[in-house]
């Protein structure tokens, strides 16, 4: 497991990872812009397993 460490510099080796792909980032649900109430309520509520996206 790769410990973050904090300030940008840390966050290289881990965008690396990334781009990669040896990184998969669950996204739960994608909202639009104009249902920005529902994507925080819906964070709100603990209902997110994974990352909520507004697009």
């Amino acid at each position: 497991m790769l410990a973050v460490k904090e300030g940008p510099s840390h966050f290289a080796p881990l965008a690396e990872l990334c781009a990669a792909g040896e990184v998969r980032i669950h996204i739960d649900r994608r909202f639009p812009l104009e249902e920005v109430p529902a994507a925080l309520a819906f964070v709100g509520a603990g209902r997110a397993l994974g990352k909520v996206v507004v697009t």
